[in-house]
């Protein structure tokens, strides 16, 4: 080995070595999270609205609460999402990549479409989440964003929208 590889080597393996160790403790995005949602439950119709009242009364509001109830579990529920009076079957479909939580709740009506709306309770259970983490939770009506809201969870997490 001559005297200029002597030199080369060993600061070429000395970069390679702090690269690699500098890249090693690094991750990017969080580790291990595992959300599920559990419990879904849409409650009966409060009341109905024929659609001419619906148009009078464009502010009729809805309010979502957030809610901690364990170490890791949040409990969110709405009071007055607006809903098909016909609809004879709500689901959800959840999608869940990381902190990002996204529930599109549709509907379906045996027969006609009705002329109608009523306000439900919508409730459900993000659990295995991890504290100090921050979430991005998206409520979707039929593929339309209804409400999004982020948050960083923690044994205190308590938060209201009125919208």
């Amino acid at each position: 080995m001559n005297s200029y590889t002597k030199k080369i080597v060993p600061a070429a393996l000395l970069i390679a070595g702090f690269t690699l160790l500098s890249f090693s403790g690094c991750t990017v995005g969080p580790n291990n999270i595992n959300v599920k949602l559990t419990d879904f439950k849409v409650y009966e119709c409060k009341s109905s609205l024929n659609s001419d009242v619906v148009a009078q009364n464009r502010l009729l509001s809805d309010t979502i609460y957030a809610e901690t109830i364990n170490n890791n579990t949040l409990k969110v529920w709405t009071t007055n999402t607006k809903f098909s009076c016909c609809a004879s079957k709500i689901t959800q479909e959840v999608t869940i990549e990381k902190t990002n939580i996204v529930i599109n709740l549709s509907e379906s009506e045996d027969g006609m479409q009705c002329n109608c709306l009523c306000g439900r309770s919508v409730e459900f259970l993000l659990n295995n989440l991890v504290t100090g983490q921050t979430y991005s939770v998206t409520i979707k009506r039929n593929t339309f964003d209804y409400y999004s809201f982020d948050f960083t969870f923690s044994n205190e997490t308590s938060l209201t929208f009125n919208f």
